[in-house]
């Protein structure tokens, strides 16, 4: 038997490895799911690792959770969708930044649901598949 997966947004990956207690709210999610990344996921968690110049043990959490965890890597299929969803928002009038397009993208087109604090990123994004889990309050 497979595991579940579920794809999870930087936001929570930052509030688990720093223990903020927003982490209590998706931990539960996650459960015992298989935890997947976007390649984007690991860039913009090593940007923020440098800009606000984590130290060696914080560094090494987040060297050590990346690592187990399935990254899933760039793909032409994956820059169609990626077009889609950034067409789709600006048709809808949404802003939509480019990594939320690709972290959206990679769980509409792999079917993963989505865990993530940042619902106005994301709530429009579930008429175009995605599932989202989101404990941030309604917008």
């Amino acid at each position: 038997m497979t595991k579940d997966r579920v794809l999870v947004d930087t936001d929570v990956i930052s509030f688990i490895l720093k223990r903020h207690p927003l982490a209590d709210l998706y931990l539960p999610r996650i459960g015992n799911s298989e935890c997947v990344l976007s390649f984007q996921t690991t860039a913009e968690l090593v940007r923020w690792a440098l800009a606000r110049k984590w130290g060696k043990e914080l560094r090494a959490r987040l060297d050590e959770f990346i690592r187990a965890c399935l990254v899933i890597p760039w793909s032409g299929p994956l820059s169609e969708k990626w077009a889609e969803v950034c067409e789709e928002g600006r048709k809808r009038g949404m802003e939509c930044e480019a990594g939320d397009a690709w972290i959206g993208a990679t769980a509409i087109l792999y079917g993963i649901p989505l865990v993530s604090h940042n619902r106005i990123h994301y709530e429009w994004m579930k008429e175009l598949g995605l599932d989202l889990i989101c404990e941030a309050p309604p917008v």
